[in-house]
């Protein structure tokens, strides 16, 4: 099989990016590395025995995703898998995912993945007839299981499939990148599975915390203004389900306010997330410029 892996960095553990790759190669996948540290703070990670590409400062998950996509398609890649820099996958995970997309067509294969702080499930999500998105946790299951909406780290895709869906919507930035895809997906016939029998351990937010019965991952404020505004992005969308843009709406501004508790920056977590607001009812799209 001709599988690459992707991996978009920032700022990088070298020793741990290096564990990563190193579990990457012994699944069989040829490494790809799309770089967004910026040059002044040392530039493109230096790995030995991958691909490296040098965004030249950080130019956002989506933007960096698709370079690494475009160079896999390069050179011929059936299969392209994604990771972040801090996912822990073993050197089984991806033989197992390309083996459970089984014959054309492919679609997306995706892993059980799981808070490596809190142990618990980031589970995928399925709509209802009426466009609503509820947790479908896989973990346990016997057989891969349709769903929806899945995080990208971990996955494996077709090559196929972005002929089908086009690239990752780089007028995001960062979050709800990945979902937006996966609804495309959707729309265009794509089958989502996740594989029980595969399972990774991630790290999403800086810290995860409770708020009563909700659980909160907790971000930076620039991280967090992004979610505020794209997910009234979403809403301008034509192929997003409508209560589905309305919920995540809703529940981007009670996250913002949650978050907010536990900022180490509450003021400057309060100015972005007005920001957001504005910027996400003008439809302002593309990188935050910070003054």
């Amino acid at each position: 099989m001709s599988l690459h892996a992707v991996i978009v960095t920032y700022h990088p553990d070298p020793a741990a990016l290096g564990r990563l790759v190193n579990a990457l190669h012994a699944g069989g996948a040829q490494v790809i590395v799309a770089d967004n540290t910026p040059r002044d703070a040392g530039g493109a990670a230096a790995v030995d025995g991958c691909e490296i590409i040098d965004m030249g400062g950080n130019t956002g998950i989506a933007a960096a995703q698709n370079a690494g996509i475009r160079a896999a398609l390069a050179h011929d890649a059936k299969f392209i898998a994604f990771f972040d820099q801090d996912s822990t996958p073993d050197a089984q995970l991806l033989p197992s995912l390309v083996a459970a997309l089984g014959q054309p067509p492919h679609g997306v294969a995706a892993p059980v993945c799981i808070d490596v702080r809190s142990g618990h499930e980031y589970p995928p999500y399925r709509f209802n007839r009426w466009g609503w998105a509820r947790p479908a946790p896989a973990g346990g299951l016997l057989a891969p299981a349709a769903v929806d909406l899945i995080i990208s780290s971990g996955s494996v895709v077709a090559a196929e499939v972005f002929q089908q869906v086009g690239l990752m919507e780089e007028a995001f930035f960062i979050d709800y990148v990945d979902l937006e895809w996966c609804i495309r997906c959707r729309r265009a016939g794509v089958p989502i599975r996740v594989v029980p029998s595969a399972i990774m351990s991630h790290a999403i937010g800086n810290k995860v915390v409770s708020n009563g019965p909700l659980t909160t991952f907790v971000h930076s404020p620039v991280r967090a203004y992004y979610r505020l505004r794209n997910a009234f992005l979403l809403v301008r969308m034509a192929h997003v389900p409508r209560l589905y843009a309305l919920h995540q709406v809703a529940a981007a501004l009670v996250h913002h306010l949650l978050q907010w508790r536990h900022s180490e920056d509450r003021r400057q977590h309060a100015r972005l997330g007005w920001r957001g607001l504005v910027d996400g009812l003008r439809g302002v799209r593309g990188k935050l410029e910070l003054a």
